[in-house]
């Protein structure tokens, strides 16, 4: 999807109305201010979409860290995936919808973020568990570890975790 510049700027212009043409030192931290927050969205949107979508990039992030894990590179993320996420939509995302839906960028859209991190966490209490329980089964099915220790060098990965400039299905 190519964005239009021009009509980026004139729902900017919209929502901005008390500001003047000319930029004043509040309109510009009032500007900075909603960059901040998109960016920050950009990195965790997955968690503000459907619940499918959700659990796609969730899984993705999760044998990720498995596969670092077994390189020796990282923590076991199995020992408390399911209570980590409670935590980080109930001290990150929410709190990060809430601003979005404050600073009204997206207009009538933009109380849908904290609809959608809100049904996501909710469904995570009811049904997270099952799925952290399929993710660890599916993690010990496709690696093949030497040992169980994360120092083990000795480690071959039936696959290796999507990048971001892969190709094939794993590219996005």
């Amino acid at each position: 999807m190519k964005l239009n510049h021009n009509k980026c700027m004139q729902r900017w212009r919209k929502q901005n109305r008390h500001c003047p043409r000319k930029e004043d030192a509040s309109c510009r931290t009032r500007r900075m201010s909603v960059m901040e927050q998109m960016i920050q969205t950009a990195d965790v949107a997955h968690c503000m979409q459907s619940w499918d979508v959700f659990l796609k990039w969730n899984a993705r992030l999760f044998n990720e860290l498995m596969f670092a894990f077994y390189a020796g590179r990282s923590f076991d993320p199995r020992t408390n995936w399911f209570e980590g996420q409670i935590g980080f939509f109930n001290g990150y995302i929410i709190p990060l919808a809430e601003r979005l839906e404050q600073c009204g960028v997206f207009g009538d859209n933009s109380g849908m973020f904290l609809e959608l991190a809100r049904e996501n966490k909710f469904r995570w209490e009811l049904e997270g568990q099952a799925f952290c329980d399929e993710l660890t089964a599916e993690a010990e099915r496709n690696f093949d570890v030497a040992s169980n220790r994360p120092e083990s060098a000795n480690v071959t990965p039936k696959y290796a975790p999507a990048t971001c400039c892969g190709s094939g299905d794993n590219a996005r």
